[in-house]
């Protein structure tokens, strides 16, 4: 179990209302800002939670980003 890190996955917001689809494979075991090879994949049973990080570096512009819903899905 890897209970320090996380899985991480990046998008680019858009300035128009946008579904955003982030599939779990896309994903990327991080932890400490590393990226240990050899990790598992993550496992969806598994999710405990989910959050946001704006980490693009630039301070000096606002940033807004508005979530209507969070939900899973199934690629078909």
């Amino acid at each position: 179990r890897y209970v320090q890190g996380s899985y991480t996955a990046n998008f680019k917001p858009s300035s128009e209302w946008t579904t955003v689809r982030i599939p779990f494979a896309s994903t990327e075991y991080s932890w400490r800002g590393r990226r240990p090879s050899g990790m598992p994949e993550i496992d969806p049973a598994e999710l405990k939670g989910m959050g946001f990080l704006i980490a693009d570096k630039i301070f000096d512009s606002s940033f807004e980003l508005f979530v209507d819903n969070i939900s899973g899905y199934k690629n078909e």
